[in-house]
């Protein structure tokens, strides 16, 4: 199951404990923020601890493709934007939450790149994209992306 059940709500150990007592085994972790803010250190090391002491798979990390920034507005990740700027941003974006998996092993991650249809097709900087992530020992998550032309 997704934590984005309960994306209007932090996710926390406490959140993750729900799951648990409802059946859940394999969770997926919704890193859209601010439900999952994998930016925060004591966050980080208090779903570490949680993933450690139960018993369940290594957990799916679904990285940001949107942020919430209020009650009705919606900031959109995007590594297909036209604007270097924001494919810059999102790339960074994106770059923070796989660092999530420095803490907590990973059984793998779900990108979504963006679809083309906040910017313009025909002035895209890139032909296609390709994203690899492949386990890095049990350290984490060692992921790289290249340009295709």
């Amino acid at each position: 199951i997704s934590t984005c059940a309960f994306e209007d709500e932090p996710l926390s150990p406490a959140a993750l404990d729900r799951l648990l007592g409802a059946g859940f085994t394999q969770i997926e972790l919704f890193a859209n923020r601010p439900h999952f803010d994998y930016r925060d250190r004591s966050l980080q090391k208090d779903l570490s601890r949680w993933f450690r002491s139960n018993e369940v798979p290594a957990p799916l990390l679904h990285l940001p493709f949107r942020e919430r920034t209020g009650h009705a507005n919606i900031r959109p990740i995007s590594a297909l934007a036209t604007a270097e700027r924001e494919r810059t941003a999102a790339v960074d974006e994106i770059k923070r939450a796989l660092e999530f998996a420095d803490h907590v092993r990973i059984a793998h991650v779900v990108v979504h790149l963006g679809d083309g249809s906040l910017g313009r097709p025909q002035e895209g900087p890139y032909d296609a994209i390709v994203v690899t992530a492949a386990p890095c020992g049990t350290d984490g998550l060692k992921a790289s992306s290249g340009r295709m032309t």
